[in-house]
């Protein structure tokens, strides 16, 4: 999966202003599409339901995953289209409450949909659906009915109807569940995307603040939220209190002489990348802010992301660097990771294994056969789909 990717620098200080109403805030100015796309991909996938998310107006934000040819057909016409997406706002309404919602579908009441909250800093942004599940069978009269009314034809969207999977509810209401824990991540990451978004505009500030007043410049870099040092000749010189705070050091252990910055901060197999940039921004080669790993005192994981850039400091050459804490939200993506991986596993697993039961079933009726008895299992279904294969 791609790193997580984050809005341009406007964009990020736009959001942070004070004047900025949250309730305008998309889903996708905070977190990349595409990791959106790939979580829903694989829940769909793995679990046999249709899934799509969507504004907190009903518009969609995604390419909807999994979707059944049934749905297909009623939104490929106007009517049907326009009926589906009332359907969708009715849902989005009703989850816009903050808890999760299950409810029949407008159109056919035995298609069951459900769909969650996801929250990004007290306000309801998106909607993360799933449906397109039977509950009963349909009537055919009815699915002629309608396939009438929008415009569709009636024998395809009959075929289509009795293609549609079929689910208890107790166990739909899980997969809703299952969502549910997993939206509250999302909507984890999405607040760690926005707690950045607003120490970068701080960190922006400060550096605008540098050029009306070097003493409120120092004023302001001391109680900052980014930490700040400076390095010189191999040693910290200066330290604000978020670095003391960060990596558990004191400043004066920091600025001792016998402090090694380069082994205390940085584990052993990054501490050659931090020389490098170091080289690469000294020989005056421009770089973009970077992330990388570093360690506290306890030799514990911590993210930041880097900006270094050389400078004077008391008449003589000097290295300014700013750090970012990330470690929240490098482990809000680890955690997506994980699911999409597991997502997946699950699906290998659940298809080998309705692969072997197919097998042993078939083994039953060739031992039925040799008694003389009749087949115990009808497997039809499952010879038509190898002559499909084979064909």
């Amino acid at each position: 999966m791609e790193e997580q990717k984050l809005p341009d620098e406007n964009q990020l200080l736009a959001l942070t202003q004070p004047s900025i109403e949250l309730s305008g805030l998309r889903l996708t100015d905070i977190i990349d599409i595409t990791l959106l796309q790939e979580l829903q991909d694989a829940f769909a996938s793995c679990h046999g339901v249709a899934s799509l998310i969507f504004s907190s107006t009903g518009e969609p934000i995604t390419e909807a995953s999994n979707f059944s040819q049934f749905c297909s057909i009623l939104r490929s016409t106007e009517r049907g289209r326009v009926n589906c997406m009332r359907s969708d706002s009715r849902l989005a309404r009703r989850v816009a409450r903050g808890v999760p919602v299950i409810a029949s579908c407008q159109n056919f009441h035995e298609i069951l949909d459900g769909a969650v909250p996801i929250i990004i800093g007290g306000q309801h942004i998106a909607t993360w659906a799933i449906g397109q599940v039977l509950t009963a069978p349909l009537d055919e009269g009815r699915v002629r009915q309608y396939a009438h009314e929008i415009g569709a034809d009636e024998d395809e969207l009959v075929s289509a109807s009795k293609k549609l999977i079929s689910m208890p509810r107790p166990r739909f209401e899980k997969l809703v569940e299952l969502m549910r824990i997993i939206a509250e991540d999302l909507s984890l990451l999405g607040l760690q995307n926005l707690q950045q978004a607003q120490e970068l505009a701080e960190r922006k500030r400060l550096e605008e603040e540098l050029k009306k007043s070097e003493e409120r410049y120092r004023l302001l870099i001391e109680n900052s939220v980014v930490c700040y040092g400076i390095l010189q000749d191999g040693r910290v010189r200066y330290a604000n209190l978020t670095t003391e705070r960060l990596f558990g050091y004191s400043r004066e252990e920091m600025q001792s002489e016998a402090f090694n910055f380069l082994e205390a901060l940085f584990p052993p197999d990054v501490r050659e990348t931090v020389i490098r940039n170091l080289s690469r921004r000294a020989a005056g080669e421009e770089l973009p802010d970077y992330e990388l790993r570093m360690w506290n005192k306890n030799h514990e994981p911590i993210y930041v992301l880097v900006r270094n850039r050389a400078i004077e400091y008391e008449g003589r050459p000097a290295w300014e660097i700013q750090l970012v804490d990330i470690t929240e939200r490098k482990r809000a993506e680890e955690r997506m990771n994980q699911y999409v991986e597991e997502l997946e596993r699950f699906n290998r697993l659940a298809v080998n294994r309705e692969l072997r039961m197919i097998e042993l079933k078939r083994e039953v009726n060739e031992l039925c056969e040799r008694l003389g008895e009749e087949p115990r299992y009808d497997l039809k279904f499952a010879d038509d789909m190898d002559i499909k294969d084979k064909g």
